[in-house]
């Protein structure tokens, strides 16, 4: 499956807004506006399973919880659409701009990988 971006809830609408506006081609939606927001809020691997269903990528800054449900379902032999860590330390949460310079530098060089369980780290967009 191709790069399709599910942006975490902890990730503000603006960016799924602002990376579409500056490339329509890029395949990305908000927690907040995917299936009415009824995903707000709710358990991680419930979140994981609904991406894949769709062939979403998570992006996400939550390596807390995350990491350890990715290894259960590798366990229970369950798919995941991808996930894509951001870290505060390289990307700061409050940078926007950072935030979608390095979707749309990502977006360039990977969006034709399939990204079933594929885990990466975005890094800074040049």
């Amino acid at each position: 499956m191709s790069l399709r971006l599910l942006l975490d809830e902890q990730i503000s609408a603006k960016v799924a807004d602002q990376v579409r506006a500056s490339d329509p081609s890029v395949s990305i939606q908000s927690l907040h506006r995917w299936r009415g927001g009824s995903f707000l809020g709710k358990d991680d691997d419930l979140l994981l399973v609904a991406a894949a269903e769709e062939s979403l990528t998570l992006v996400t800054y939550d390596q807390k919880t995350i990491p350890t449900l990715l290894v259960q379902m590798a366990l229970l032999g369950q798919s995941h659409g991808g996930v894509l860590f951001v870290d505060d330390r390289t990307i700061a949460s409050n940078n926007l701009g950072a935030l979608v310079k390095g979707l749309l530098s990502l977006w360039r060089q990977c969006h034709g990988w399939d990204w079933t369980n594929r885990v990466m780290l975005l890094q800074p967009g040049r």
